[in-house]
């Protein structure tokens, strides 16, 4: 009996296990589940939170899952015409997820299949809806002639209405995947795109133009004022330098050879004080050799010293 034991116990554990395969089934996060009851289920049959659930064993009730995580894919090139009769290859990618499982349960369709579907309903609103707007709302140099994501919506919203009621299945992103020109085609773009360019160099040349012609205006103005000033202050300064120099011409007249003296030191002072070659025998330079009064007045020191104290300016 004891040896018996283990597999006993394995018995027991595969009969629980199967017996819970046959009245129990769980549901993933990604998953949605529909309870059928002899073939047939109704709104409130749909599981679509994730755990453990109960059923009746089958053939009374059988459990249908389906993925419901977002699935994606692409277009076919398609040459699309706009509302101004000019040809566009556009592409689309699609992205879509199951919403209703039961209409999905009754579509009776495999997941290929819907994918086809929808590729159908893409392509015919994508041709209805492109042939509503112009060639200039997909490609031009102007981005306020844009209009992708208004094309976009609309075509989404057609197709997720009827997915959604033929398949159950919701249409959660549809873009614009990729955007070609025909060839007979591209080179009229090019040319209405080099002429919006050259319309705009011709602006952007004009407004500069215009704001140069205003800084030269305004520069020309700032010059005029500070030409005006200074000459105003000029005209101050030099009156204020005649009228000192009147002064100075009183006070000069009144000793010449002062006057001359202190010009003549100026003069040295301006000229030494550079490397300069000098000859002492030629004035001013012979005051050195002469002394200032001598140089100046031409006359001997010593009747200049007898002359002085004849006249009684020498000091006792």
């Amino acid at each position: 009996m004891r040896k018996q034991l283990p597999s006993l116990i394995v018995g027991i554990i595969l009969v629980i296990t199967l017996g819970l395969y046959m009245v129990g089934f769980t549901v993933r996060t990604t998953e949605v589940a529909i309870i059928k009851t002899f073939g047939k289920a109704t709104e409130q049959d749909v599981v679509r939170e994730p755990g453990f659930r109960w059923k009746w064993p089958s053939p009374i009730q059988q459990v249908v899952k389906y993925d419901n995580r977002i699935r994606v894919f692409n277009d076919t090139f398609e040459e699309t015409t706009t509302g101004d009769k000019k040809n566009l290859i556009v592409t689309a990618f699609v992205g879509w997820r199951i919403a209703k499982p039961l209409r999905f349960l009754e579509a009776n369709k495999s997941e290929k299949e819907i994918r086809e579907e929808l590729r159908g309903l893409v392509r015919h609103h994508k041709t209805a809806v492109i042939g509503e707007y112009n060639f200039s709302n997909f490609v031009s140099a102007d981005p306020e002639e844009l209009r992708f994501d208004e094309i976009e919506q609309g075509i989404r919203e057609l197709v997720n209405a009827e997915a959604k009621a033929k398949y159950g299945v919701e249409v959660v992103a549809l873009g614009i995947r990729k955007l070609m020109l025909p060839r007979n085609i591209t080179n009229d773009v090019f040319e209405r795109m080099r002429k919006t360019r050259e319309k705009f160099a011709k602006r952007y040349r004009s407004e500069g133009e215009a704001e140069a012609d205003q800084i030269v205006a305004e520069a020309a103005s700032a010059r005029d004022q500070i030409i005006a000033f200074a000459k105003r202050q000029a005209e101050a300064i030099r009156a204020e330098g005649d009228r000192r120099a009147a002064e100075s011409l009183a006070m000069f007249k009144e000793d010449e050879w002062f006057a001359n003296f202190l010009r003549t030191l100026d003069f040295l002072v301006a000229t030494l004080d550079k490397n300069t070659t000098v000859f002492l025998d030629s004035a001013p330079f012979d005051m050195f050799q002469k002394g200032p009064l001598e140089s100046k007045l031409n006359v001997p020191a010593p009747e200049r010293l007898q002359a002085g104290t004849t006249s009684g300016d020498a000091t006792p």
